[in-house]
């Protein structure tokens, strides 16, 4: 049942939160998007992996809400660049966010948060250099953390985007 309704609702539905298994829906988004089923088991392996690493609710095949205001998406089997799964890759990020890609060039993961004091765990995966782009307000400085939660290093001042040495970065403050 879930798969029919999930099919029969549209592109636009398929991103929203699941109704019924989750598991079974996130497959049937899968499908839809055009991934073999071989693509969707590599996928949900992933997300699982990320879910155990970072925490939060799986909302759609490839993405995961890590609190309010905060998500963390991956790009699907065979692409380098995140995006959401009927949208075309594109390396944005929207006015008032601060996002954070696993690697250089925009590519692998990409968290996006939103909130003030919004302190997101930064996934163990992530340890070589990646990129940021602080496109908050004019003036927000968003701050990664150490392992004991220590500054580490400022984003510089908004809007402002640079690359960054994930092995050392263990939290991501928004603001």
């Amino acid at each position: 049942m879930a798969i029919i309704a999930t099919l029969t609702t549209g592109a636009s539905a398929a991103n929203a939160a699941p109704v019924g298994s989750g598991t079974t829906t996130f497959a049937a988004q899968a499908a839809s998007a055009g991934l073999t089923p071989a693509q969707a088991r590599t996928l949900q392996a992933q997300v699982d992996s990320y879910l155990a690493e970072t925490g939060g609710t799986q909302i759609a095949a490839n993405k995961i809400q890590l609190g309010v205001g905060s998500t963390l998406l991956l790009p699907l089997p065979g692409e380098r660049q995140a995006r959401e799964l009927y949208a075309p890759a594109a390396a944005t990020c929207d006015y008032g966010h601060m996002c954070s890609w696993q690697y250089s060039n925009y590519t692998g993961g990409k968290i996006d948060q939103y909130f003030c004091s919004d302190v997101r765990s930064v996934p163990p995966t992530w340890n070589s250099t990646g990129v940021y782009h602080n496109n908050q307000s004019n003036g927000t400085v968003a701050k990664f953390l150490g392992a004991s939660k220590q500054w580490v290093a400022n984003s510089e001042v908004a809007p402002n985007q640079d690359y960054i040495n994930w092995y050392y970065i263990y939290y991501i403050d928004a603001c």
